[in-house]
């Protein structure tokens, strides 16, 4: 072997060293806003590699257009990445969580096997806006309150009413005339505020935190958090960044396709 080709195998491991450096202060993003956004996927989706997937995406974008540093904004940003990460995942597919699913059997008194509910659900949420989704989501699902919910969502607290009471409508066309709505108008958010316990995690002190006294829920939360970080975060910040590098690239590609349609 000539000594050139020498030298070229004793590059290719350097090269392979550059190519894997981080974007700067991706690792410390991750460590504080990766466990909300993968967290917050699994209770949307139903495949925990669609949600995986979902979740690498709204970091990457995130990331991307420059996340805010304040806890309240990071939260509500990480909430809108990651509602339209997962809910363009819906589209021709039952993708929907069991928190859904919980959620209907709850209101309906019936199992969601019986009633097809998983396939109903799905079909009801796909038509509608990416907005409506995202903030039936809010309420259903991750147990935002109104206001709060019109501040994510960047509308105000009465169309977050008028919308959430055209579903209900919408919803009670599709069931027999006796069956209860379980997305009736006037329904109250889901019970646990997933949001204010997610919102909590971005505190930068937080995993050396304790739970306030009594405050179980929050606890095993932190504990689930500390267990994910552990095995995940290392190889899912690859994950997230190799997804910023695709969507540079992609950005890239489409602004040289603009380009070359101008001059064209």
């Amino acid at each position: 072997m000539s000594d050139e080709q020498n030298n070229k195998q004793t590059e290719q491991p350097e090269k392979g060293k550059k190519n894997t450096a981080l974007p700067e202060g991706l690792d410390s993003f991750m460590q504080r806003a990766a466990f909300p956004v993968y967290h917050r996927a699994e209770r949307i989706l139903s495949s925990s590699r669609q949600a995986a997937d979902a979740a690498r995406e709204a970091l990457a974008q995130l990331w991307l257009s420059g996340p805010p540093t304040a806890e309240e904004d990071l939260a509500m940003a990480l909430y809108r990445a990651c509602s339209r990460s997962c809910l363009s995942r819906l589209a021709g597919q039952i993708g929907l969580s069991n928190e859904w699913l919980q959620h209907m059997e709850q209101r309906k008194g019936k199992s969601p096997e019986e009633l097809d509910i998983r396939e109903q659900l799905v079909d009801w949420l796909t038509p509608l806006a990416p907005e409506d989704q995202a903030l039936l989501t809010h309420h259903y699902i991750d147990g935002v309150d109104r206001d709060r919910n019109a501040k994510i969502c960047e509308i105000s607290r009465s169309s977050i009413d008028r919308r959430l009471t055209l579903f209900a409508e919408q919803v009670s066309e599709h069931l027999p005339a006796d069956a209860p709505n379980p997305f009736a108008a006037d329904s109250q958010p889901a019970s646990t505020d997933h949001f204010a316990a997610e919102r909590r995690c971005l505190a930068i002190d937080t995993m050396e935190a304790e739970a306030d006294e009594g405050d179980e829920a929050f606890a095993a939360l932190m504990t689930k958090r500390k267990d994910w970080q552990k095995e995940h975060i290392e190889s899912e910040t690859r994950q997230v960044a190799d997804a910023v590098l695709r969507l540079r690239a992609a950005q890239k590609n489409t602004l040289k396709r603009a380009m070359n349609k101008s001059i064209l």
